[in-house]
């Protein structure tokens, strides 16, 4: 939605031209043909209109391929779109460039002060930096300007809990789930508090509500790991078979569902999630060790048999 927002300068632009190009047309049908040469001269002047909005759009659908183009060449022809660079920077992040994605949230602060967006993401970077006096303070500051923003609530939980400050902690989680329900990153944020606190029942109901409101990987990975803790092996399997249906290539999942599965006798099973995990990591030492103990495992029925 923030995206949308920020490109309305140039689609405005575009909308006016139609709408001109629409009232000479409108104007054409009016006049009577008394005045046909300025009849024909509206025509031409609506064509012109109409031909100059459809270049400048199927010009600018180019830039829509994907997120970069788009944002990237939206802030070529506006660069004081703030909206636009807080987005480009999210971007920047998830490729991993954390130094350019903190640039863009600074530069977008630069126009926009009050931005609660950039402020928050600025939070989570100085909390990856473990800078945790300079991301309270961004933090705090966008929870002041947005008091209903869950994503601040969230890092700033995150920045106590590494101070060790588990009340306030607390407090924050529960204030970004009470904010945002359906949110996942809330829900998943404060089941995963409870777990490392031992909590379980607590931590079970959080993950519980997270996949109920949106069945997302995260959530079922940390229920199977909570199960497991519990040696409950049947719903630990049911949690990691969700995983694998939502991340195929999870080498986490393979890897505990073959354990499950070795566990309880089905070798078969265990070996094809051991090699799954092999595939995609072909040096992981829990599944050569799984592996391992199948093969094990296997040399010894003939002496039982004897």
């Amino acid at each position: 939605m923030r995206v949308f927002g920020t490109l309305a300068s140039p689609l405005y632009v575009y909308g006016v031209l139609l709408l001109m190009a629409g009232g000479l047309v409108w104007a054409f049908r009016r006049l009577t043909v008394r005045v046909a040469a300025l009849r024909w001269a509206f025509a031409c002047a609506a064509a012109a209109l109409g031909l100059l909005a459809g270049a400048n759009i199927v010009a600018r659908n180019r830039d829509w391929r994907d997120d970069f183009t788009l944002f990237t060449q939206t802030l070529a022809i506006e660069p004081h779109a703030s909206m636009v660079r807080t987005d480009l920077g999210v971007l920047e992040w998830e490729k991993h460039d954390r130094a350019e994605a903190e640039r863009q949230w600074r530069l977008a602060l630069v126009d926009m002060p009050d931005s609660a967006v950039a402020l928050s993401n600025l939070g989570l970077a100085m909390l990856e930096k473990q800078r945790y006096e300079e991301a309270a303070a961004y933090l705090q500051k966008a929870i002041d300007l947005r008091p209903r923003f869950a994503a601040p609530h969230i890092h700033l939980g995150r920045v106590y809990v590494a101070q060790g400050d588990m009340v306030r902690a607390e407090a924050e989680f529960r204030g970004a789930v009470e904010i945002y329900p359906l949110s996942t990153q809330a829900r998943n944020a404060l089941g995963k508090f409870y777990f490392d606190q031992e909590k379980f029942t607590q931590a079970e109901e959080q993950y519980r509500a997270s996949v109920d409101s949106l069945p997302n990987a995260e959530a079922w990975n940390r229920l199977g790991n909570l199960y497991a803790r519990q040696d409950r092996q049947e719903p630990a399997e049911h949690a990691w078979r969700k995983v694998l249906e939502l991340s195929p290539f999870d080498t986490d999942a393979h890897l505990a569902l073959g354990n499950v599965c070795l566990a309880s006798g089905r070798s078969a099973e265990a070996e094809r999630e051991y090699r799954a995990v092999l595939l995609m990591d072909p040096r992981n030492a829990a599944a050569l060790e799984g592996l391992a103990k199948l093969n094990a495992k296997a040399q010894q029925v003939p002496a039982v048999l004897r």
